[in-house]
Formats: C-alpha cells, sequence, structure tokens
C-alpha cells in the first residue's frame, strides 16, 4: 500500500503515475473538452487514461481532442461560411474533434462549414450578374461558398439562380437600340443582358423571341 501526503493509505489499484506525455497529447498543451461544454482549456497533469485540465476536472480520453492547424482544407484563421441555420461569414478560431470553433463563439461540425471561394463556374467576387430567383434583379458577387453565391442584396442564391452579365449575345450588344415587341412595340437601348433576357430602358427583361433588330 502507499501512504499519500493526504495520510491515507490506498492500495495499488487505486494508485497512478503522472505522465508528461500520454496517446500523443503533451503536459500543458491545449485542448478541446466536449464532455459538456465543448470548451478550450490546458492539460495539468494525466495519469492512467485521464486528464486533468485547467477548469480542474478530470476527464477521459474520450472527451480530450487535439487541436489542429486544419481539417478538410480550411485552416485556422480562414474565412467560411456556415449555413446550419444563417449562412453567416466568419473566422475559423479552433479546429478540434472534427468540429470547427469559428468567431461567433459556436461549434460547428464539417458538414456545416464551407470554405470561401473566389470564383466558381467562370463567376468571381466582384462580378455584375442578374438572379432570376423572383425579381432579376442585378447585383454584384460580395462571397461565394458552397455553390451558393451571396450578392450586395445581402442574400444567398444557387447557381442555378445566377446569370453573368454579358456585352453581347444573339448577335446583339449592350448600348444597342431594338424594338421589343411584347405588348408596346417600343424603340429602346439594351442596358443588359444575361442567360438569354435582355433589360431594356424601361427596366423590364425580355426574352430574345421579343427583341428585333432595326433595319437601317
Amino acid at each position: 500500500k502507499y501512504l499519500l501526503s493526504d495520510g491515507q493509505w490506498y492500495s495499488s489499484s487505486y494508485i497512478n503515475k503522472l505522465k508528461e506525455y500520454f496517446n500523443g497529447f503533451t503536459l500543458g498543451e491545449d485542448v478541446m473538452e466536449d464532455y459538456n461544454t465543448r470548451s478550450i482549456v490546458y492539460i495539468k497533469a494525466m495519469a492512467g487514461d485521464l486528464f486533468l485540465l485547467s477548469d480542474e476536472q478530470w476527464y477521459s480520453a474520450g472527451y480530450v481532442n487535439r487541436l489542429e492547424n486544419s481539417s478538410n482544407g480550411i485552416s485556422v484563421g480562414d474565412r467560411v461560411m456556415e449555413d446550419y441555420n444563417t449562412r453567416s461569414i466568419a473566422r475559423v478560431e479552433a479546429i478540434a474533434g472534427g468540429l470547427f470553433l469559428l468567431d461567433d463563439g459556436q461549434w460547428y461540425s464539417a458538414g456545416y462549414i464551407n470554405r470561401i471561394e473566389n470564383g466558381t463556374n467562370g463567376i468571381y467576387v466582384g462580378d455584375r450578374v442578374m438572379e432570376d430567383y423572383n425579381t432579376r434583379s442585378i447585383g454584384v458577387v460580395q462571397s461565394i461558398a458552397g455553390g451558393l453565391f451571396l450578392l450586395d442584396d445581402g442574400q444567398w442564391y444557387s447557381s442555378s439562380y445566377i446569370n453573368p452579365l454579358v456585352e453581347s449575345q444573339n448577335g446583339f450588344r449592350v448600348g444597342q437600340r431594338v424594338m421589343e415587341d411584347y405588348n408596346s412595340r417600343s424603340i429602346q437601348r439594351i442596358v443588359a443582358m444575361a442567360g438569354g433576357l435582355f433589360l431594356l430602358e424601361d427596366n423590364q427583361w425580355y426574352s430574345a423571341s421579343y427583341i428585333n433588330r432595326l433595319q437601317r
């Protein structure tokens, strides 16, 4: 038996030698515990398969997670889009146990974290595009992530609703005067073109079948 400084005798089965290294962890290392709060703390002591963390609680090894610099191609410090609820853009503060801590103070599983991209499908951040989800409005791409586009109206759109503006299509060009015969047969100038549609000076979008070239 062992007499400890608390004045009690203990059998060897209750005595665990303190370690400086265990399962790849090192004394003093920062870790994430996910028993309840998913807090970041450091290792104060290790014995048996238990860890005493800086919150003064002992945890079994299954609840202690090593902090990582990167996972799934995303690194600490990267800006990402989370699509758990709000599709907000945030910065990665920590990565551990397949989870990402963002600067909103929340942990997210990898399935809800999307890398911010400069461009996709030939469309880049800063490009002017036409969205045709509802209003067919022209906006500027602010961010791209997870196959979605954030426009300057503050809304995210799937790629199927985003159309790049073009200078010419179907033999027409921006600035050209044409006659539309949807209703009024008015002569107007082409303001923008996207997705096979034409925006004229009356602020209406027309399909190509209603746009006619003026004859000289």
